[in-house]
């Protein structure tokens, strides 16, 4: 399975969040968006889960138009976006369960699944609460827990991280890299350390243009293996231009 992305380009006014973007990702490990805010990264995220069109360019799915057939991506995806909207009168798991129903996942299957879910992500023991009483970091695993139901061939995930903690965030890592094996996930995220833990590739953007795109250990390699030094080097170079 390959995204391909082609001469993509977006304007929000006379500003561009995109310009002349080409990018190819593909099933089979994590693929790491980085940048600062405001590079680009949501902007395209937004265009690969079809909730933004471009202004030019293309976006395929294997060889399907999905700027033109939004469907053929959206049944098979799960996004995460950078402020997930949740219902907080609900449990997790009334919630969870109300997602599951949209997706078109049966109630039997439904329920086995939320559990499985909750307790990958360290949420069983407050699937009875109400959402309104847990904190910033298990909003975001049950937005996490959100993109993941029905394990969706295609993940896309922006800031995934925010609000969890050194352990969550190992445990988020290696479930993502087991998920990666065999499906396209996507990661966007400025904390580069978490790009040299888990993915196998990635792509540099700044103010909307591609910096650089290839394996994560070449990156690194370009500064004698400090991954930071590589990406603050390329992002510093590129705004000198």
């Amino acid at each position: 399975m390959r995204l391909q992305i082609d001469n993509v380009t977006k304007k929000y006014g006379s500003t561009y969040a995109l310009n002349d973007l080409s990018l190819s990702i593909e099933s089979g490990g994590i693929f790491g968006l980085v940048g600062r805010n405001g590079a680009g990264k949501s902007t395209l995220m937004k265009i690969l889960v079809t909730l933004e069109k471009p202004a030019e360019g293309t976006v395929r799915l294997d060889d399907i138009d999905i700027i033109k057939n939004p469907n053929a991506i959206r049944r098979v995806l799960g996004y995460l976006p950078q402020d997930a909207a949740i219902y907080p009168n609900l449990t997790s798991f009334e919630f969870l369960s109300y997602v599951a129903a949209m997706k078109g996942i049966g109630k039997k299957a439904a329920v086995k699944h939320i559990n499985e879910l909750l307790d990958m992500l360290n949420l069983a023991a407050a699937k009875k609460k109400r959402l309104s009483s847990y904190s910033g970091g298990m909003r975001q695993r049950v937005g996490i827990a959100c993109a993941l139901l029905g394990m969706p061939e295609i993940i896309i995930m922006d800031e995934p991280s925010t609000g969890l903690d050194p352990e969550e965030r190992y445990n988020l890592r290696q479930l993502l890299m087991e998920l990666a094996k065999t499906r396209i996930v996507i990661l966007s995220t400025h904390i580069i350390s978490d790009i040299e833990s888990a993915a196998s590739n990635l792509a540099v953007m700044n103010s909307g243009r591609l910096l650089y795109t290839g394996d994560v250990q070449s990156f690194a390699l370009s500064e004698n293996g400090d991954i930071e030094s590589a990406y603050l080097k390329l992002i510093h170079k590129g705004e000198a231009r």
